[in-house]
């Protein structure tokens, strides 16, 4: 299984890497394209992408025909035909070239490696809670409900943030190669955090043309963690994938420039396609850049004939400052039901976050800006000024704006890095300047120590950091192995149905997201006078997708947490009982009370972290 988890992880990356190779060769005229990887991987993806979505149109008229069987062939078909395309390329390339990636993929390997196994002390499975969402998405993709919109394919996702293309892409992997989920989660993390660390060194090395530099970024972009909304390197969602690929873009765009050869405009559009459809909101922000940074290196002489550059970059800044005093004069609440005060977060709040993310780090920063200012090339003046924008925009008092730095962290860093360099190289001794990288090297470390145990603080379990637990694991594989493919309802609280939706693959009631109605009549449940109010209460909630035959009703120690909690917190969708809960004496008596109502509930399974019961419907009871 673990071979299986592994080979599915690659293939996430690997698949549509081959298969977009394939379509350049083909469709590119054979025309040579510099560090061509990334743009492989947006080809191949918006091809799957494309294939997927028209095989499942397709495949509604043919409703006994399984979706996932007639795009595992189309895989199958695909991979057969790129294969031989790509490897007759490889024979073609220059393997002088490929040489001096050796380094910086040794390194992030290295790095990865070590971060991996600090990260794994005590914590068997990933802390990314996103995950389970996401994969609710990938498990109904594999079924054949497959939407372009993501709340049109199931009601744990209430507002469209980004298309089905990161859950097509998730799903294609384990179609290719079923294997564990939570296993297969944590070895695309392990890649995900591999690729991130070389793309701070393909970044670094490209704005400031030193391998130094870039080697510092890269040890930085490993060891910080931001613990709160960014979540970079240790969590694989749509936002840090967009990022990722923004970063290896851009130093694509910026070598291509480098070595005087064409971009071509194909090419451009299907990046910036990839990058909306990925995330749409970060998306935006990272195709304004990179077009800005495309008209600026390849249309600038044209610009400067209507208008000059200092005066567009003059107006940008002044837009930006205009749009941050704004931020702190309009209300929030009316964006997305009030939840978006509760991700607007004070300049005190950032500035407290960045220095619990960087510490003594963040002294490097202006450092390292006027010494990048100082050097007066057109890529250190890009770095600098995309850092400015994207900084401002996430000290801005609007919404979510934070998850904006997922893109600007890598930029700080390379600012970070390049001071952190000044400092060090005016030390002339050799074995002082080797120190004193050994010292940065040992106090980043603890920096990304302390940063992990607080952010896991919230998940401890019986002496380990997890979001879900055995018994919720075996539970869900009861699940899965006994109501798969049924139209059975999974009913609890909102952390539960996240967790057990995704493991077992079995429909909850809107997952972690369950909408106010659902909430409220879970709520309600406390208050019934007995069992039958119970049932007839569970038999009114229902998904707003699809309909169900028969309701499974979970109670575990986090349902009985979260009634505990307030009503207002019941109602809110940003709380949720993060970490499993034992059931205690006053849990145990309850699940007993409903075991002895077998005319409303008929008790299915049981063990020591929670119960399952199937609750009777009352249209077949017999008068």
């Amino acid at each position: 299984m673990i071979e299986n988890t592994f080979i599915s992880a690659v293939l996430f990356y690997a698949t549509p890497i081959l298969i977009g190779g394939a379509l350049w060769a083909v469709l590119g005229k054979g025309k040579r394209i510099s560090f061509p990887f990334v743009l492989y991987f947006i080809t191949g993806s918006l091809f799957l992408f494309a294939v997927a979505l028209v095989e499942s149109f397709v495949l509604r008229f043919f409703p006994s025909v399984a979706f996932s069987i007639v795009y595992r062939y189309s895989l199958y078909i695909l991979l057969a035909l790129s294969l031989p395309i790509n490897a007759f390329n490889l024979v073609k390339t220059n393997m002088k070239d490929a040489t001096k990636y050796f380094y910086p993929v040794f390194l992030s390997l290295l790095l990865a490696l070590i971060i991996t196994r600090v990260w794994a002390i005590h914590t068997p499975y990933p802390l990314n809670w996103d995950l389970y969402e996401h994969q609710i998405l990938a498990n109904e993709i594999v079924r054949g409900h497959l939407s372009f919109f993501t709340s049109r394919m199931s009601d744990a996702f209430t507002f469209n943030g980004y298309s089905s293309l990161f859950h097509t892409l998730v799903a294609t992997a384990q179609i290719l190669v079923p294997s564990d989920i939570l296993s297969f989660w944590q070895s695309i993390t392990f890649f995900h955090l591999f690729l991130t660390i070389l793309a701070s060194f393909t970044l670094a090395k490209i704005l400031t043309d030193n391998e130094t530099v870039a080697t510092v970024s890269a040890v930085i972009g490993a060891f910080i963690f931001e613990s709160n909304v960014v979540y970079t390197t240790l969590f694989f969602i749509p936002q840090t994938l967009t990022s990722l690929v923004f970063v290896f873009l851009i130093s694509h765009l910026l070598e291509v420039w480098k070595r005087r050869e064409r971009y071509f405009p194909v090419a451009l559009i299907l990046t910036c396609g990839f990058l909306l459809l990925m995330h749409y909101i970060i998306g935006f922000v990272a195709v304004v850049i990179l077009l800005g940074v495309y008209l600026f290196l390849y249309h600038r002489s044209r610009i400067e004939e209507k208008m000059r550059i200092v005066l567009i970059v003059e107006f940008l800044f002044d837009l930006l400052f205009i749009f941050l005093i704004a931020s702190y004069f309009i209300p929030l609440g009316f964006i997305n039901k009030g939840e978006a005060q509760f991700y607007a977060f004070s300049l005190a709040d950032k500035f407290k976050f960045m220095q619990n993310s960087y510490g003594y780090l963040l002294l490097f920063f202006p450092i390292g800006l006027y010494a990048l200012y100082k050097i007066k090339s057109v890529f250190a003046r890009i770095g600098i000024i995309v850092t400015l924008i994207l900084f401002g925009l996430t000290i801005s008092q609007f919404p979510y704006v934070l998850k904006f730095y997922v893109l600007g962290r890598y930029f700080v860093h390379v600012i970070v890095a390049f001071g952190l360099f000044v400092i060090v190289s005016r030390i002339l001794n050799p074995l002082f300047r080797s120190l004193a990288y050994m010292v940065f090297l040992v106090t980043i470390l603890g920096i990304f120590i302390t940063n992990s145990a607080y952010f896991k603080s919230i998940n401890l379990y019986e002496d380990t950091y997890v979001q879900v637990s055995p018994s919720e694991v075996k539970a869900a594989e009861y699940l899965k192995k006994t109501y798969g493919g049924s139209t059975a309802l999974l009913i609890s609280d909102p952390a539960t149905q996240n967790v057990l939706e995704a493991l077992s693959t079995i429909n909850s009631a809107g997952g972690a997201y369950a909408d106010a109605e659902i909430r409220g009549l879970l709520i309600d449940l406390t208050i019934a006078t007995d069992s039958s109010e119970m049932r007839d209460g569970l038999t009114k909630i229902s998904d707003r997708l699809d309909s169900s035959d028969r309701r499974l009703f979970v109670v575990g120690g986090r349902y009985f947490a979260w009634q505990n909690a307030t009503v207002a917190d019941k109602q809110a969708y940003f709380f949720n009982v993060w970490a499993p809960v034992d059931l205690s004496l006053a849990d145990y008596r309850r699940i007993e009370k409903l075991k002895q109502t077998p005319s409303d509930f008929t008790f299915v399974y049981e063990n020591p972290g929670l119960s399952i019961f199937e609750v009777k419907n009352k249209s077949t009871e017999v008068d």
